[in-house]
């Protein structure tokens, strides 16, 4: 196997895999999934996937690796897995093609810094930031 990936404290590694055709959903989820698995076993440098469980909000996280957050989203046939050590963090993937409440999402689930930002930029601009 090779060496786990180095994360220091305050880094966020971003990994996204583009599947490329079209896909149901089951096939996206699983595949989420085995990425996530892969790059867990990697990170904490395990011969196989951690256990992953969900904190009281909902949050996963994997007991055996104490330090590592991680988070996973996934539209159509794309998936996102952000990992951090030492901080939390969550991540989002959506269409922007979607009709969506965008303001309303940002106000739910960003910081009230993000979701200003994003509400200060030209409306046409705000579905794909």
């Amino acid at each position: 196997m090779d060496a786990p990936p180095r994360i220091d404290d305050g880094e966020i590694h971003l990994w996204r895999l583009a599947l490329g055709e079209p896909v149901n959903f089951r096939d996206v989820s699983a595949a989420a999934r085995r990425l996530l698995d892969r790059l867990l076993a990697r990170y904490g440098d395990l011969a196989h996937a951690p256990a992953i469980e969900r904190g009281e909000r909902g949050k996963p996280y994997a007991p055996d690796l104490p330090g590592i957050d991680f988070n996973l989203s996934h539209a159509r046939d794309h998936v996102l897995i952000a990992v951090a050590r030492g901080q939390p963090l969550g991540v989002d993937i959506e269409r922007i093609d979607r009709n969506i409440d965008i303001e309303g999402l940002a106000r739910r689930f960003y910081a009230t810094a993000e979701a200003d930002a994003l509400a200060a930029l030209p409306e046409a601009q705000r579905a794909e930031a």
